[in-house]
């Protein structure tokens, strides 16, 4: 088998203030770590992320994000976010997945950058939705 089946797929379904990367956000963070192997689910993942300039956000994205200040009174900063997302990948070099990978792929590694953060995935990534 392949040393690239070794590694875990880690499905992410990220929220963002609106679809352009480069001037907005992400603000949720969603994620499931499978065995590639066995497509056994391994862990799940799920942060809010405190919108650092939620005024230049997009209302049509928040709309279809669910995005309201009461329902992210729990959120926390997106460092620790993404701290802990790094954590959860782990140090395996998951395989990055996604329904949208490219724009999820943008956002999440953005944040990475942003954050000072080591991107913890490899350079591999699945397209769900070129397979669905």
């Amino acid at each position: 088998m392949s040393a690239f089946l070794n590694k875990p797929l880690v499905i992410i379904d990220g929220e963002f203030t609106s679809l352009d990367p480069l001037k907005q956000e992400v603000i949720e963070i969603g994620a499931i770590k499978i065995d590639q192997r066995t497509m056994t689910i391994l862990d799940r993942f799920e942060e809010k992320i405190i919108p650092a300039h939620i005024e230049r956000a997009d209302p049509d994205s928040l709309r279809v994000n669910g995005y309201t200040a009461d329902s992210w009174q729990d959120a926390i900063p997106m460092k620790d976010a993404f701290t802990k997302l790094a954590a959860f990948v782990g140090n395996e070099r998951a395989t990055f997945g996604g329904w949208n990978v490219t724009l999820d792929w943008t956002f999440i590694a953005m944040a990475f950058r942003e954050c000072e953060i080591e991107n913890p995935f490899d350079y591999h990534v699945f397209d769900i939705r070129s397979v669905a």
